[in-house]
């Protein structure tokens, strides 16, 4: 599997190490395997999906919670690990740039009205 550079890797690893945990230890308490922390660790497997697991994994290394959630999230939008990002911003790269500026300073309630709003515009067309 190719290597990720991945800031998640690194502070994933440093907490563990921070709270004296093995590999094992944290697994464990996280309810995943030792190989999955591992993999996560040096960067050849994407992190969990899953708040809920991530924050659990924050709670247990005592690392704020929004930020491996953060991480996380760019971890998954890389364009080159989605073919599906790299097609929408070919054809209408400019206007997704803007949207994504606007969205910067919004909250996520106004960005999910205005995913909400989008769908229904796209539904009626």
């Amino acid at each position: 599997m190719k290597e990720i550079e991945a800031k998640f890797a690194e502070v994933l690893k440093e907490g563990r190490r921070n709270r004296e945990f093995t590999l094992r230890q944290l697994a464990q308490l996280a309810g995943c395997s030792p190989s999955y922390i591992s993999e996560m660790e040096n960067g050849v497997r994407l992190p969990p999906k899953s708040e809920k697991a991530i924050k659990k994994l924050a709670k247990l290394l005592k690392i704020d919670p929004e930020v491996l959630i953060q991480l996380s999230q760019a971890e998954r939008i890389r364009p080159e690990r989605s073919p599906e990002i790299v097609k929408i911003l070919r054809k209408k790269g400019g206007v997704i740039l803007d949207l994504l500026r606007e969205a910067e300073d919004a909250d996520s309630g106004d960005i999910q009205q205005t995913i909400n709003h989008l769908r229904e515009l796209k539904a009626v067309m």
